[in-house]
Formats: C-alpha cells, sequence, structure tokens
C-alpha cells in the first residue's frame, strides 16, 4: 500500500512540507475527525482499534483547538477583559534576561 501511495505522488503535482506516508495520513485523518468534535470512540472504530487506548496517540488537538481551550479559562478570559476595558496595558521586556534571572537569547522572528 506504502508503494502505491508514492507512486500516486510522484504522478501528481502534490508538494507537501513533510513525508506524506499512509501512516501520517491516519494520523492526519484521525486529528481532523477529533477537531470536528466525533467521538473518539467513532474514530477508533474507523482505525480499526479495539481500544480507545490505541486510538489517543493519532489524536493531536490543532492549535485553533489548543487556543479555544485556553480561552475558556477563568483567569485568560479575566486578563482579556482588563485588557480590553484598558485597564491593563502589558508590555514585553526587552531585555535579554529570562524570566528565570538567567540571560537568554533574545527573541528572533524566522524571518530575522
Amino acid at each position: 500500500m506504502e508503494d502505491n501511495l508514492k507512486k500516486i505522488l510522484l504522478q501528481t503535482d502534490f508538494h507537501a512540507p513533510f513525508n506524506v506516508t499512509c501512516h501520517t495520513l491516519r494520523h492526519s485523518m484521525a486529528s481532523h475527525l477529533n477537531d470536528k468534535d466525533v467521538d473518539i470512540l467513532i474514530i477508533q472504530s474507523i482505525l480499526g482499534h479495539l481500544s480507545a487506548r490505541s486510538t489517543e496517540p493519532y489524536i493531536h488537538p490543532s492549535q485553533d483547538r489548543i487556543r479555544k481551550a485556553m480561552e475558556k479559562l477563568p483567569s485568560v478570559k479575566f486578563v482579556k477583559e482588563l485588557i480590553r476595558k484598558g485597564e491593563l496595558n502589558l508590555r514585553f521586556q526587552s531585555s535579554r534576561r529570562s524570566c528565570y534571572g538567567g540571560v537568554g537569547k533574545p527573541f528572533r522572528t524566522k524571518r530575522e
């Protein structure tokens, strides 16, 4: 099956920033289904697993799903409200010191 997938990909104009294999497609499918709120027992059945515990490693939450979960935290809601009201003005430290007291590398974007 892996050889057939490679032949299909070579015949198409498909480019991905990662190595596409049958295994990566299984992980991607499970993660996408999970992001669409498909029950893990359904994903388990689709993947042919006997146990939901076998399915768990295939599920990787998207950054958007993680962000939405974090925004539900009371402390995050509180800080966002303070910022919205103008009662909190966050400024990030430009010093080279890390939050642990040591000297750290300055933050640089990928383009620098």
